[in-house]
């Protein structure tokens, strides 16, 4: 009987490989600078009055990719070293 295989092995493979050259230092990772500027007056203003808009989407967004975020804090602790 053949084995189901749906590329999820390959996938976790080709991750394994890329953390471990990350962890070797083959790869450099950005650190991206702090770009979330100050706001005040009008563009404050826009922005809460869109709160619930963006308080939706952002909620939603964490439930349709729940699974995938922790995958990804998953491999951020692989790659710092603390699992």
């Amino acid at each position: 009987m053949e084995r189901y295989d749906d590329g999820f092995a390959e996938e976790r493979q080709r991750i394994e490989r890329l953390v471990e050259e990350i962890i070797a230092g083959e790869h450099k990772i950005d650190k991206l600078p702090n770009s979330s500027a100050g706001f005040s007056g009008a563009a404050q203003a826009e922005y809460f009055s869109k709160a619930r808009y963006h308080l939706e989407s952002d909620v939603s967004n964490l439930i349709v990719n729940h699974k995938q975020q922790l995958d990804e804090l998953q491999l951020l602790k692989m790659i710092k070293g603390q699992e």
